[in-house]
């Protein structure tokens, strides 16, 4: 049987969907990259030429900046390490051990204050501890010359005491376990004592001063590792001898 096509609209034409072209992966993106460096490069070169006066003001921020930063990390650790030699100077590992009687009390009890014998039995008995030294402190008033009296620190110590506050011998020497032993009447200076009384530290070995109307010959004068600005026991005006 023949048939006749019906009329009306024509059917659409199917087609093979397009296919895109391959690109490689690794060649374009180098090469957009090169192109975006050199307009960046172009772009700073051209910004230069027209704005030299802002370019080299930014440029120097930059440099003033990363010193001041360099700069002032550098006086941090500086100052760090200066003040760990002053604490080291002044006795960092060191340890004050004092009697307190406390309180007075109805009861009658004796006092037990730190004799020299207790600070033998640290030394002999605690071998963590280096240097030990008894200390006492009193005041006293000494002729200055010229009719004129000055009053002074006197200390008592063991001739450890300049180990233990890392004492420094301007001129002379530090009294010795000898001097302590023969309980002989020699004492130390202090830097200001020795200038204002004989005008220099050598001019101050030999010299006697009294206490208590006794004779004290000067065998040394001395400073301490760092300038304590007078807080701790020594004094300006200080005289150190061996306890008796």
């Amino acid at each position: 049987m023949a048939t006749t096509p019906t009329t009306g609209t024509p059917a659409p034409e199917c087609r093979p969907p397009t296919r895109q072209p391959f690109r490689s992966q690794i060649g374009p993106p180098l090469r957009r990259s090169t192109i975006r460096l050199n307009e960046v490069m172009s772009f700073a070169y051209e910004t230069f030429v027209s704005n030299k006066v802002r370019f080299a003001l930014t440029a120097l921020g930059m440099v003033i900046g990363t010193a001041s930063l360099i700069l002032v990390v550098t006086i941090g650790m500086t100052g760090k390490q200066y003040v760990q030699r002053l604490i080291q100077s002044i006795g960092a590992n060191m340890i004050y051990v004092e009697y307190s009687g406390g309180a007075q009390r109805i009861t009658a009890s004796a006092a037990d204050p730190l004799t020299v014998d207790d600070v033998r039995a640290v030394q002999e008995q605690v071998p963590s501890v280096s240097y030990a030294s008894p200390l006492i402190v009193l005041s006293e008033r000494i002729a200055a010359g010229s009719g004129k009296e000055k009053d002074i620190t006197v200390m008592g110590a063991a001739p450890e005491y300049q180990r233990v506050r890392n004492l420094i011998v301007l001129s002379g020497r530090f009294f010795d376990g000898e001097d302590s032993t023969s309980r002989n009447k020699v004492g130390v200076l202090t830097q200001k004592m020795a200038e204002e009384l004989y005008g220099s530290v050598d001019a101050a070995v030999g010299q006697v001063i009294k206490l208590n109307g006794l004779p004290f010959t000067v065998v040394g004068t001395f400073k301490e590792g760092v300038d304590t600005f007078g807080q701790s026991e020594v004094q300006d005006y200080t005289m150190v001898i061996p306890p008796r």
